[in-house]
């Protein structure tokens, strides 16, 4: 420890107890003012080439202590409000029922028997609701291509779905 923060150390010691009723009153509990005036010590310490000598150190200790209750407070308050939102997603999301478990099995199952260009427009397309460009320069193919078996990828899902579905005309491509 450097000279100029063992003198600063021995000064500080002796504006504890304001800092302390200072402390109360940025955070109302006892508990927190111990540790907000514990975090002021370990600041002024560890950031001793900042004070300037000469000057009030009460104020300066004043100053960093209110800095770091600002900076908790607002951390907290978005942690209090990180939690709500996350309470809140956590609320509304329903685990699965087995009907719609089946439901994916059975359409997993479904797309298993496509060909794989048909699976990868299918899932491109209609999974991940890209457009028929972005779908094409992730694949590697024209657009037209990918238009295409899209659209045989459809008429066998009907087919596989509905075998009187089979007989319907395909969709005309959207771009």
């Amino acid at each position: 420890m450097s000279q100029t923060t063992n003198w600063l150390g021995n000064q500080i010691v002796d504006h504890i107890p304001a800092l302390r009723r200072y402390a109360r009153v940025l955070v109302h509990t006892t508990d927190r003012a111990d540790d907000l005036v514990q975090d002021c010590v370990e600041r002024a310490l560890s950031r001793a080439s900042l004070y300037q000598p000469d000057t009030n150190l009460r104020a300066w200790l004043f100053t960093v202590m209110r800095n770091i209750a600002i900076t908790q407070t607002r951390k907290e308050k978005l942690r209090r409000s990180y939690a709500t939102e996350r309470m809140a997603m956590d609320r509304r999301a329903e685990a699965p029922s087995q009907t719609d478990v089946v439901v994916l099995k059975d359409s997993l199952r479904i797309i298993s028997e496509l060909s794989s260009g048909e699976q990868q427009a299918v899932t491109l397309l209609g999974l991940y609701d890209l457009s028929y460009e972005e779908a094409a320069r992730l694949s590697g193919l024209p657009v037209g291509t990918m238009k295409s078996r899209l659209s045989r990828g459809r008429q066998r899902l009907r087919m596989l779905l509905d075998p009187a579905e089979a007989s319907r005309p395909p969709e005309p491509a959207q771009s």
